[in-house]
């Protein structure tokens, strides 16, 4: 263990009343870092474990999009959830120096199999109508006066993070905000308090029942669709069944009907917020063991965006109807050179990456033609003025500028068959209309 660990452990087995424990370091977030305490003696990741711990990480990319404060704030608030009656892991310990939560380890899974998910589906759905009457304070968030003021600051906080880390440098996050920011729905009433990322991967199931509801670190007072909205963006990449089928689900258990316009406005929203996390992780990130798979993401989410902002627009871009054209460059035979090389020994991983540049390549002349023949069609401009028109346009050219840029952004997943599929799940979930 590194010293940070070590000390870690000193604190936990204090608060615990032990004279020591162990930590097991197990797979978690971008930003933090996640542990199983157990006896000191244990040997094995499961072994003994009888409490969990999650610390701040030395990775900071993604402290700024929480608003919140971090994971002491979320301590705290998991502890007034779980007074509350919500179905949380109770809190044993909150540390600072670094900042780290100790809770009681939860039994269940929280990639449980479809059949699972679909069996507490309704149980999740019931907890989330109910967190969203607990005024915001209960659980020691700030809040705006009024949903339309709650709404705006969201969406100002993570404009000012999408500038910080360069993600404007591209022009379809640039349309985003601007398609965003004119069609942002208002309202006088209180904002509600929301967890923030609701969906597959942060609840867990044991035995057939709900377990848990994780990771609360982006919860804040807004828009309730907000909260149903992450149901789309989150099922791109993990099955939790049809997203229209748990918003019934979720009307039953309020008693009351969502609106479907402020639902796909938090649509394009959130799968914005994916947008600028992942690219702006892959911007500020210079090494990353999951650099790939956050490269998979990032080009995943940037092509539904341009079907989520069609749909705001009023409709449905046609994202994978094109077949790549391919065109063999000096490029893509090097590449094609050093799979062949590497052999069956190549990593899988490394594997995937030569594939993909090398498609990449091939396809290039093919995007460059398509992006030029649709900004000459659509708009009167070249391939190099878009960035600019973005800036200037009126609102009513918005679906233009979406049809070429949104296009755009899913011919370049023709190349990367694992971000292709994830975008077809997306869209088979209703996702883009």
């Amino acid at each position: 263990m590194s010293n940070v660990e070590m000390d870690l452990a000193a604190k936990v087995a204090r608060a615990l009343g032990r004279s020591e424990v162990r930590l097991v370091r197990v797979p978690a977030g971008a930003s933090n870092a996640a542990y199983l305490v157990q006896e000191a003696d244990g040997k094995d990741a499961d072994e003994k474990a009888f409490a969990f711990l999650r610390a701040a990480g030395t990775d900071a990319t993604d402290e700024a999009i929480n608003p919140a404060r971090g994971l002491g704030h979320e301590g705290e608030l998991l502890r007034k959830a779980h007074a509350l009656g919500f179905t949380v892991p109770k809190v044993l310990a909150i540390f600072s120096d670094p900042d780290a939560v100790l809770m009681e380890l939860v039994p269940g899974t929280s990639r449980p199999d479809a059949a699972a998910s679909e069996a507490v589906a309704a149980d999740l759905m019931g907890e989330l109508a109910r967190l969203h009457t607990i005024p915001p304070a209960d659980l020691g968030l700030e809040a705006e006066a009024t949903l339309g003021e709650a709404v705006k600051q969201d969406l100002d906080h993570w404009i000012s993070i999408a500038r910080a880390r360069r993600v404007t440098d591209s022009p379809l996050a640039r349309l985003g905000i601007r398609m965003l920011e004119h069609t942002m729905p208002g309202g006088s009433e209180p904002p509600s308090t929301l967890h923030g990322d609701v969906g597959p991967g942060n609840f867990m199931v044991h035995e057939g029942k709900l377990s848990a509801i994780l990771d609360w670190e982006i919860a804040h007072a807004g828009d309730v669709h907000e909260d149903l909205a992450w149901l789309w963006a989150r099922g791109a990449h993990t099955d939790f069944g049809k997203p229209s089928d748990r918003v019934a689900e979720y009307e039953r258990a309020a008693g009351r009907k969502l609106d479907p316009a402020r639902l796909k406005w938090q649509i394009a929203s959130v799968t914005w917020k994916c947008v600028v996390g992942l690219r702006g992780r892959l911007n500020l990130t210079a090494e990353d063991p999951a650099l790939f798979t956050i490269y998979i993401s990032t080009l995943t989410y940037e092509a539904l965006l341009g079907a989520a902002l069609a749909s705001l627009a009023g409709f449905k871009l046609d994202l994978l109807g094109e077949e790549p054209m391919s065109q063999p460059t000096a490029q893509s035979r090097l590449a094609a050179r050093a799979a062949a090389n590497g052999g069956a020994d190549t990593p899988k991983e490394t594997a995937l990456i030569i594939r993909h540049l090398a498609d990449y390549e091939r396809q290039a002349a093919w995007r460059a033609a398509r992006l030029a023949e649709d900004a000459r069609r659509e708009l009167g401009v070249e391939p190099a003025g878009l960035g600019a028109l973005v800036d200037s346009a009126q609102p009513a050219q918005f679906s233009a500028l979406v049809r070429v840029l949104g296009g755009h952004a899913g011919r370049i997943v023709r190349s990367l068959p694992n971000a292709e599929r994830r975008v077809r799940r997306a869209l088979g979930i209703g996702l883009g209309g």
